[in-house]
């Protein structure tokens, strides 16, 4: 099984692409109360039976508590790994709260990675073989 969605709003993208056992969520823009919700929809879109979810932030720009409160929350459900370098924003935030060491964070794929494990999106009808994310090291 393989499938993907996109979600947009508020400054905010969201896109996420899961197998049987792994999803990989990538975050961009900024999110803040109004806009969180394009990465909650994003994230309860994977099925619960899928239990690691690898959360790329590499490309947000700005987080406030409402992200926070949206991934200590997925936390309680799934294993959750961020997938950095954190941006600064992110980084600050969660030392700020002292939440940082609630996630582990890995190197997220380069962009010839990426794109090996993200291929593009089949065309209507078409069937595609299941993909799999699988994380750096750690």
């Amino acid at each position: 099984m393989y499938e993907q969605r996109r979600h947009r709003g508020g400054g905010a993208s969201a896109s996420v692409r899961w197998d049987a056992e792994r999803a990989c969520l990538v975050l961009a823009g900024e999110f803040d109360i109004d806009s969180v919700p394009v990465a909650g929809e994003a994230l309860s879109a994977v099925p619960a039976t899928v239990r690691e979810v690898v959360v790329d932030v590499r490309a947000v720009g700005f987080a406030d508590c409402a992200l926070l409160g949206l991934l200590v929350a997925a936390r309680g459900t799934r294993s959750l790994t961020l997938g950095g370098p954190l941006p600064v924003a992110l980084e600050r935030l969660l030392a700020a709260t002292g939440t940082r060491g609630l996630f582990p964070v890995v190197r997220a794929a380069a962009p010839a990675e990426y794109a090996a494990v993200h291929p593009p999106l089949p065309l209507r009808g078409q069937r595609v073989p299941a993909a799999s994310y699988v994380p750096p090291a750690r």
